[in-house]
C-alpha cells in the first residue's frame, strides 16, 4: 500500500489545487473517515485530474473515477496512474455493476442526468435510488450541485446595469429567454421574459420567474460556450427538496447547505445585477452551489430528529437564576446545568506524525432543529438530521467535583470502550465560558493519549434517550478541522480543542479554506496583554430580566420502513431556553442568532496584527471565578428581520457605524452549546481603521493573544482568535514560541 501523504505534503498539494477541489476535498473528508482500502467511486470524473487529486490526498483508500464517456475514461488512464486509482466507463444513472462503495462523490451530476433525461426530476431520484444500491450500509452520498429558490415559478424583478458589459449581458439573457432548454422540442424551449424599461439610473429592469432569474445569474460569464449551456438546465431540486427526496428512499441527509464562492460573489455578483421580488423587497443571490451529505441507513434506523409538540410536563432539570450589575442595573438570566462539565478528547499520533482524535458520530442533538418560533430565521441555510460529531462530554452534579481525572478515566473505559492500560497521562487542556451571556456553565478540557483506538465501535450505555448513541470512532484531526471550516461540523467546543491539541503537539493546521481576510493598516500605541483587574459587579436577585425562558418540548426521531413509510423510532423530552418574547416587543426583535465580532487591524509601526479586546462584566464568569470581568468581543443580537448573509452584513454595518465592506466573515457559523440553547453565533471580522480611535477597545498583538490563550475564558473570543490564526496565515510563525507538550509514541489505530 502506498504510504499517505503528509500534512506538509497534503499543504503543497492543497496550494496547487483550484478552489472547487479545495472544497470538494474538504467537504468529503469531514465524512467519509473511512477503514484502509475503503472505496470512493467520484462520478463524472471527466478525464481524471480531480479523482488523480482524491486519490494522492488519499493514498490508504481505493478512488475509482467513472464517467459516461469512453474517450474521457481513456484518457484519464493514460495521464493519471498511482496505486489507488481506478477508472471505469459507465452511467451515473444507472449504476448496476459498478461494485459497491463505501462513499461516492457526486459533483454536478445531478442537473446532468436531467437535462439530458426531458428535464424531469423522476430521473434524478432513481439516479439517486441506484447511487445508494451501489452504496455500503453507512456509507456517504456527498452531493454537490445547484440549487432552485424555495418557489421557482414565483416573479421576481431583474436589474441589469448601464455600460458596455451591461449591455453584453443583456443580449445573454435575451438570448437564453429565446434558446433555453435545447434539448426540448423548438415550441418548448425559452421562457417568458419581459424588459419593463431603462431605469432613471440607467439599469434595465426585466420581469421573469425567480428559476430563470437563477439560471442567468449561474450562466452569465459563459458568452463564449452559450449554446452548449443552453442546453443544460442547472437546478433540479429546492433546498428542501435535497432532504425530502433522500429521506423519502430511507437516506439520512446528515447535512445540507448552500455554498456562496466568495471570489464569485466579488467579481461576479457584486454591482453587476439586483434582484427583487414583487414587493420590490431584495432578494440574494443564488448560492455557487448546495451541498447535501446523505448516508445510508438500515430500514427502521434514525434518519432525523424533530421537535414534536409541547411536553405535559413542567421543566424541572435546567434551572434559571437571575442577577443585577449593582454599577449599571441591568438584570441578566442564566440558565444552568447542576454540575462542571469535562470535555473528554483521546487522540493518537500516527507513524506519519499526524494526530488523530477519538470523537462521537451520529450521537442524537435534536435541538439543532427546534422549530423557529416565529423568531428565528436560518440566515446561512444550513441544516442537520441532528445526528452530529462532538467530543466525548462528562456532566456531573456537583460543581465542585474534585475528581476530574478520575471522571475522565472512567469515561473512557465505559462509554468508549478503553482499559486502563490504553489510557495515557491525562492532561488539562482550555478552560472555558461557552455562552457566557446566557448559560452559567464553565467548560474543562482534558486531553488523553491513548493507544489501539478501533475504527469505530458503538458507544456504551445509553445516555441519550434515543434509540442509539452514535458510535465512537478515530478521525484524522485535520480532516475534521476542514469538515469545521466548511460548516459542516458546527460544535464549537469540539473545534476548540481539535485547534489546541495542534498548538499543544506543535503542529499547524492545513490552508484555510475560506475567504481572505483585509486588513486595515493604521498607527496604533502597542500595549501588552494582561488580565483585566478583578471585579464583582453582580448580585443574585428575584426578578428576572425577561430575556430568557425554560421550554420542554417532545422529540422525535425518525425513520423509513421497508416500504417507505415514515416511523418514529424514539420519543424523548428535553429542556432547553430560548430567548422570551415580552408582551409589549414584536417578534421582528427576538432571536437566537447573533455575531460576535472580532477587530483586527495591521500596526503601521511594526506590521504585527493587532486584536482589539472588549473587556465586559457576567455573572456567570463572577458566578464561577468569584470576579465577574472577562476579555470578550464586540458582538450585536441579531433580529428575525434578518433573512441572510447579505441581509447580515448590513446589518452589522447599520449597527456598528462601521463600512460593510470592512466586515468579513470568519468561517461559518456554529452552536456553542447545543446541548442547552440554540443559538448560533455568526462570527465576522472587522477591520476599520476608526476603530482605532474606540476607547472601549484595547489592541494587543494577535501572536501575544495566541501565545497566552489560556488567558481567554469566552469561547466566543477563543474561536475568533484561532481562527484568525489560521486564516491570516500566520499559524507556523507564532507557534514557534510555543512550548509543545512531548508526543505520545507513534500508534496505528486498527483501521479494518
Amino acid at each position: 500500500m502506498s504510504r499517505e501523504a503528509s500534512d506538509k505534503e497534503k499543504q503543497r498539494l492543497l496550494a496547487q489545487m483550484d478552489v472547487t477541489m479545495i472544497q470538494k476535498l474538504a467537504f468529503a473528508s469531514a465524512h467519509f473517515q473511512l477503514h484502509d482500502g475503503a472505496k470512493i467511486l467520484d462520478l463524472g470524473c471527466a478525464r481524471g485530474l480531480s479523482s488523480y487529486q482524491l486519490a494522492l490526498m488519499n493514498p490508504r483508500l481505493q478512488v475509482v473515477g467513472l464517467d459516461y464517456d469512453g474517450d474521457y475514461i481513456k484518457s484519464a488512464k493514460q495521464e493519471y496512474n498511482l496505486p489507488n486509482l481506478s477508472y471505469i466507463q459507465g452511467d451515473a444513472r444507472d449504476l448496476d455493476g459498478v461494485g459497491e462503495y463505501d462513499a461516492i462523490l457526486n459533483s454536478s451530476m445531478m442537473h446532468e442526468v436531467s437535462s439530458f433525461s426531458g428535464y424531469g426530476q423522476a430521473p434524478v431520484e432513481e439516479a439517486l435510488q441506484s447511487q445508494l444500491k451501489a452504496l455500503k450500509t453507512g456509507g456517504v452520498i456527498m452531493l454537490r450541485d445547484f440549487m432552485r429558490p424555495a418557489v421557482p415559478s414565483a416573479m421576481v424583478y431583474l436589474d441589469i446595469p448601464a455600460g458596455e458589459k451591461g449591455a453584453e449581458h443583456i443580449a445573454l439573457l435575451q438570448a437564453y429567454a429565446e434558446h433555453a432548454d435545447r434539448e426540448k422540442p423548438e415550441n418548448e424551449r425559452g421562457f417568458l421574459l419581459e424588459k419593463i424599461g431603462v431605469l432613471d439610473d440607467g439599469w434595465t429592469r426585466f420581469y421573469l420567474s425567480h428559476d430563470r432569474a437563477f439560471e442567468y445569474i449561474w450562466r452569465k460569464e459563459y458568452a463564449e460556450r452559450f449554446d452548449i449551456e443552453t442546453r443544460e438546465k442547472y437546478g433540479v431540486w429546492t433546498a428542501d427538496q435535497y432532504r425530502d427526496v433522500p429521506e423519502r428512499n430511507g437516506a439520512r441527509v446528515v447535512y445540507t447547505a448552500p455554498y456562496r464562492n466568495p471570489w464569485i460573489k466579488k467579481n461576479w455578483h457584486d454591482g453587476q445585477f439586483r434582484l427583487f421580488d414583487q414587493d420590490m423587497k431584495p432578494l440574494q443571490a443564488p448560492p455557487s452551489n448546495f451541498i447535501a451529505v446523505i448516508q445510508k441507513t438500515d430500514d427502521d434506523k434514525s434518519i432525523r430528529l424533530y421537535e414534536h409538540k409541547t411536553d405535559k410536563d413542567a421543566p424541572s432539570y435546567l434551572k434559571m437564576s437571575h442577577h443585577v450589575n449593582q454599577d449599571t442595573g441591568q438584570i441578566f438570566d442564566l440558565v444552568k446545568r447542576p454540575g462542571a462539565v469535562y470535555d473528554v478528547i483521546p487522540y493518537m499520533i500516527d507513524n506519519e506524525g499526524a494526530v488523530r482524535v477519538i470523537a462521537k458520530s451520529g450521537y442524537p442533538r435534536p435541538l439543532v432543529n427546534i422549530q423557529p418560533r416565529q423568531m428565528t430565521p436560518n440566515i446561512d441555510g444550513r441544516t442537520w438530521s441532528g445526528h452530529m460529531v462532538e467530543p466525548l462530554a462528562v456532566a456531573t452534579n456537583d460543581r465542585n467535583d474534585d475528581s476530574a481525572h478520575a471522571r475522565v478515566t472512567q469515561t473512557l473505559i465505559e462509554r468508549a470502550g478503553f482499559t486502563q492500560e490504553q489510557i495515557g497521562d491525562i492532561e488539562m487542556g482550555l478552560q472555558y465560558y461557552p455562552a457566557v451571556a446566557d448559560v452559567n456553565e464553565h467548560v474543562t478540557s482534558y486531553f488523553v493519549p491513548v493507544t489501539g483506538a478501533p475504527y469505530e465501535a458503538n458507544m456504551s450505555g445509553k445516555f441519550s434517550n434515543f434509540s442509539h448513541d452514535g458510535s465512537i470512532r478515530t478521525y484524522h484531526l485535520q480532516d475534521l478541522l476542514r469538515g469545521v471550516q466548511v460548516g459542516m461540523l458546527p460544535e464549537a467546543r469540539l473545534e476548540m480543542s481539535l485547534y489546541e491539541l495542534l498548538r499543544k503537539t506543535g503542529q499547524s493546521p492545513l490552508p484555510w479554506i475560506g475567504n481572505n481576510l483585509d486588513i486595515a493598516t493604521v498607527s496604533l500605541n502597542a500595549q501588552a496583554l494582561q488580565e483585566p483587574a478583578p471585579v464583582s459587579h453582580f448580585v443574585e436577585t428575584s426578578e428576572g430580566g425577561n430575556y430568557l425562558r425554560i421550554l420542554r418540548s417532545v422529540f422525535n426521531e425518525e425513520a423509513r420502513g421497508a416500504n417507505g413509510a415514515q416511523t418514529v423510532l424514539k420519543s424523548t423530552a428535553l429542556e432547553f431556553a430560548v430567548p422570551s418574547v415580552p408582551q409589549d416587543a414584536a417578534f421582528s426583535n427576538i432571536s437566537t442568532n447573533g455575531a460576535v465580532l472580532l477587530p483586527l487591524l495591521k500596526n503601521e509601526a511594526s506590521g504585527d496584527v493587532m486584536v482589539g479586546i472588549h473587556v465586559k462584566n457576567f455573572p456567570s464568569v463572577q458566578e464561577w471565578d468569584g470576579q465577574s470581568n472577562v476579555m470578550s468581543l464586540p458582538g450585536v443580537n441579531i433580529p428575525a428581520t434578518v433573512k441572510n448573509t447579505d441581509q447580515l452584513q448590513d446589518f452589522i454595518a447599520a449597527e456598528t457605524g462601521i463600512a460593510s465592506k470592512t466586515i468579513q466573515p470568519l468561517g461559518e457559523s456554529y452552536f456553542p452549546s447545543m446541548g442547552i440553547v440554540p443559538n448560533r453565533v455568526y462570527p465576522y471580522v472587522i477591520s476599520d481603521p476608526s476603530l482605532a480611535a474606540r476607547d472601549d477597545l484595547v489592541f494587543v498583538p494577535l501572536r501575544e493573544a495566541f501565545e497566552n490563550l489560556d488567558m481567554f475564558k469566552d469561547a466566543n473570543m477563543i474561536i475568533a482568535l484561532l481562527r484568525a490564526t489560521h486564516a491570516l496565515d500566520v499559524w507556523d510563525d507564532y507557534k514557534n514560541d510555543l512550548k509543545s507538550v512531548p508526543n505520545p509514541k507513534p500508534q496505528e489505530s486498527h483501521h479494518g
